[in-house]
């Protein structure tokens, strides 16, 4: 058996809203063991385990990923005022970029055959075993610098989320509006995902109307 974790934020968040958008108690002792579980067996070691349905458990840090580490970033900023708090989240996303975000220049690899000279930057990488630019990935480090920005006030953040943003608006089908799942540039017409397009889609707009609310745009 694989020395790994199942890592439940997905599970949290989902009885927080039955909570909070529909009054329906009686959950909140098991999102707090959950919750327990993840800062006493995850976050001090990193062990951001990717947790896809067609990937196999594998050994401790050996399939990273860095979707539930934003997840739980984005769980604590929503959540906390506390500066501490905040940090422990700014470090986290921190961790998801250094791992894998791709602003310019990858170093040349081949997963799945497809070609990091192919990838069209700035992207981000799913996980450890397909390292390879997706069109979702890219979405939740929009939204996860954009909260960072929101909470910490620190431009950089929000200019990161813009970059990323653009490069989506970049590969978008100009005429049926489609997002690649690939931000590769020899699979741009592939059908995909419907999923990771929902998504993306929802997290642009998110973006556009935050950028609205905080008066970036001129005029």
């Amino acid at each position: 058996m694989a020395d790994n974790y199942v890592i439940p934020i997905g599970i949290i968040n989902l009885m927080d809203r039955i909570k909070e958008d529909y009054n329906i108690s009686g959950f909140e002792s098991c999102s707090e063991s959950a919750l327990r579980f993840i800062e006493d067996n995850i976050v001090g070691g990193f062990n951001w385990e990717g947790q896809f349905e067609d990937q196999k458990p594998s050994e401790m840090y050996k399939n990273l990923s860095k979707g539930q580490a934003c997840s739980y970033a984005l769980y604590l900023m929503r959540k906390s005022n506390d500066q501490k708090i905040i940090e422990q989240a700014v470090e986290l996303v921190r961790f998801a970029e250094d791992q894998f975000v791709i602003w310019e220049r990858p170093i040349p690899t081949d997963v799945w055959n497809i070609k990091s000279d192919a990838w069209l930057t700035p992207c981000v990488l799913e996980q450890y075993n397909f390292y390879t630019p997706v069109n979702a990935s890219s979405a939740n480090m929009i939204e996860v610098f954009r909260t960072a920005h929101e909470k910490t006030g620190n431009m950089l953040f929000l200019v990161k989320a813009i970059e990323l943003a653009n490069n989506i608006l970049y590969v978008q089908n100009q005429d049926s509006g489609h997002y690649p799942t690939y931000l590769v540039n020899n699979l741009l017409n592939q059908e995909g995902w419907i999923n990771c397009m929902v998504f993306t889609a929802k997290t642009i707009k998110n973006l556009d109307e935050y950028l609205k609310n905080i008066k970036y745009y001129p005029g």
